[in-house]
């Protein structure tokens, strides 16, 4: 669900309050990391980089590392694909991780790195991103499954049928265990892709289909 306007406008207002008041501190750190992923899907990256940055200078005055971490994760995310921009905030993201001990906000930002890296064509550098995530995450780690994603989509541009189909499986795999149908259906989708081009045509149509359909409940 995306924040109404009215609801937007106020927690905006409060954030700007909160910002001034350095005793206010957590509070509005902890109020930015709550809104931040409805203003993300909200899509007012300008105004709302802004406040993110706003709080991150907050954050490395109160000395609080591991706010600071989490915030220039948000800000690499909001950036999306502006590379320069957002690996910036993702390399700060892991330094500041790195001094609060976080591995799980690491591994995030490196697979950010990695799918920025995938997406213009920097398959060597996405590859050992990626591998980096595969080396401090769970098993069953979403960020994990994510990382998988980009090692099929690698495998996929150097057309190598039978690796995407495996990193794909192994996506499929970790997304079905965790339940978010969205991005089940996303993994499988893949997969019926990867089966397309190794010409296995009766296991692409099957997962298309069954991809297809797990979407359509969610619309």
């Amino acid at each position: 669900a995306r924040l109404e306007e009215e609801d937007r406008e106020r927690s905006l207002y409060a954030l700007g309050l909160a910002l001034k008041l350095p005793e206010a501190w957590p509070t509005a750190g902890s109020l930015t990391l709550a809104i931040a992923p409805y203003m993300e899907l909200y899509g007012v990256n300008a105004d709302w980089i802004d406040y993110l940055e706003a709080t991150l200078v907050q954050a490395l005055v109160q000395q609080d590392v591991h706010t600071a971490a989490k915030l220039c994760l948000q800000v690499g995310r909001v950036y999306g694909f502006q590379r320069d921009s957002a690996e910036k905030h993702l390399f700060q993201c892991i330094y500041y991780a790195e001094q609060a001990a976080d591995l799980d906000i690491q591994a995030q930002a490196l697979q950010r790195l990695a799918q920025i890296a995938a997406e213009v064509g920097d398959f060597p550098v996405a590859r050992t991103y990626a591998d980096r995530v595969l080396e401090i995450v769970a098993e069953d780690s979403p960020v994990r499954g994510s990382c998988y994603l980009i090692r099929g989509l690698i495998a996929l541009r150097e057309a190598n049928w039978d690796a995407a189909i495996d990193w794909y499986q192994r996506s499929w795999q970790i997304q079905k265990g965790i339940g978010q149908l969205r991005l089940v259906a996303q993994a499988e989708g893949y997969l019926g892709v990867a089966y397309r081009y190794a010409k296995q045509y009766d296991n692409a149509v099957e997962h298309l289909n069954h991809s297809l359909q797990l979407m359509n409940t969610l619309d």
